[in-house]
């Protein structure tokens, strides 16, 4: 049987890292299990299998989806609706 996740890292702290799991919930996970440089937003696979009932893992960084992620957070960020004309805000 085979597991796959995609982590997102939110917060990092001297020894657990708070993963985003598939968009759905969060898990702390040891700060050794990642590489020294993690940093917030980065974006990992998680993979799982168990055969003959011993179980692999493994954490790899998936750049081309952080990179599509960073791409639709900017769409998003820069679209203006009708009723926005942009400026200050007056209270």
């Amino acid at each position: 049987m085979k597991n796959t996740q995609l982590w997102i890292i939110d917060q990092i702290s001297d020894e657990i890292v708070s993963v985003e799991v598939d968009g759905e919930r969060h898990i702390t996970i040891p700060r050794e299990l990642f590489p020294k440089r993690i940093r917030e937003g980065e974006v990992y696979r998680f993979q799982s299998a168990e055969k003959s009932g011993k179980i692999s893992m493994s954490i790899s960084r998936d750049k081309e989806f952080e990179i599509e992620q960073l791409e639709r957070s900017k769409e998003q960020v820069s679209k203006k609706s009708d009723w926005d004309k942009g400026g200050d805000i007056v209270l």
